[in-house]
């Protein structure tokens, strides 16, 4: 890539994280995108291409080098998702015929820990780092959220008083309602004292809180609310990824996921994740008698057959209907 093509290359990333941040995509997502699609830009000039050469024939032959590279069919996906919205919202010309693109992604069967052994991982759960990570596994167990979800809970989305969390734009940019389990309460009211403590810390210094998407430029004042403030804040101010100057942050993923594999080698637990607390909520509020619909509100997801994957079939929990009838042999 000569000097040219790297100039080329940087402006189109950048408009491309400018749209990204006007629809406001998940940081998350535009360093992926931005990710695949330098990639990609860097092989369009690694290679000589014939005039009759069309943009899906070009995005062919990328995924196929990487599938032959060996990278799996959701990886495949991901790419395939960052360049298709590159040429749709920078280039303003959206590619047809491409669904032939898509790797076949198999079916995953999700695995859900016992009681028992949700038991014995959430007992094992210490603090870590300095954050509440104890509180924080219970939280995602006790209410089917994902890790981001909780980490990302902010004091005006908590009403310990009726008991209701509301989980703002999660996955799908869709808000719900959850219940907090009863014996949560008194730890979140030292949790959210301990949160706005340290927001009054942070406006008496002039460090703001980092607001979603344009919030800070149409409401300036909101940045220094406490009710915006992060339930789980970090333990210090970081430099905003998007350019905002320094502001205060949420606490990350990394804490998380050491407590819990610490607590599973104290527990003698191999390989649950923080997100199969998730798995576990659902498979264990179908096993108490949820309907289907209930638990599909509650995590979130638009078509019930991804809620079905969550819960694993258990035929004991289904009576004969012979039971019912009274009929004597």
């Amino acid at each position: 890539m000569n000097a040219t093509q790297l100039q080329i290359k940087t402006a189109e990333i950048e408009k491309l994280k400018t749209s990204i941040r006007q629809q406001g995509k998940a940081l998350s997502t535009e360093r992926d995108y931005a990710r695949w699609v330098g990639k990609y830009l860097d092989f369009i000039c690694s290679v000589k291409w014939t005039a009759e050469t069309d943009s899906v024939a070009k995005v062919e032959r990328f995924l196929g080098k990487e599938a032959n590279r060996g990278v799996a069919a959701s990886t495949q996906n991901c790419a395939f998702a960052a360049i298709l919205y590159y040429y749709e919202h920078v280039r303003k010309a959206k590619l047809e015929n491409v669904d032939a693109l898509r790797a076949k992604v198999g079916e995953r069967i999700r695995e859900s820990p016992s009681r028992e052994v949700v038991r014995k991982v959430l007992m094992a759960v210490q603090d870590s780092g300095g954050y509440p990570t104890r509180l924080i596994t219970h939280l995602m167990y006790g209410c089917g959220t994902r890790i981001g979800e909780t980490l990302t809970i902010r004091l005006k989305d908590l009403n310990l008083d009726s008991g209701k969390l509301t989980i703002r734009e999660g996955k799908g940019h869709n808000d719900r309602f959850l219940n907090i389990p009863p014996s949560l309460i008194p730890a979140l009211r030292i949790q959210k004292s301990v949160a706005e403590a340290e927001a009054a810390k942070y406006r008496a210094l002039g460090i703001p809180i980092k607001l979603p998407s344009l919030m800070a430029k149409k409401t300036p004042k909101a940045r220094f609310q406490e009710r915006w403030a992060w339930l789980f804040p970090l333990d210090h101010a970081c430099q905003d990824p998007r350019g905002d100057g320094r502001v205060t942050w949420h606490c990350l993923p990394g804490p998380v996921r050491h407590a819990v594999n610490d607590a599973c080698k104290r527990s003698g637990v191999e390989g649950l994740t923080p997100h199969q607390f998730r798995h576990a909520w659902a498979t264990h509020a179908a096993d108490a008698g949820a309907r289907i619909e209930d638990i599909q509100e509650v995590l979130g997801h638009k078509d019930i057959k991804t809620t079905l994957r969550y819960i694993h079939p258990n035929p004991e929990r289904v009576p004969s209907p012979l039971e019912s009838l009274g009929v004597a042999i």
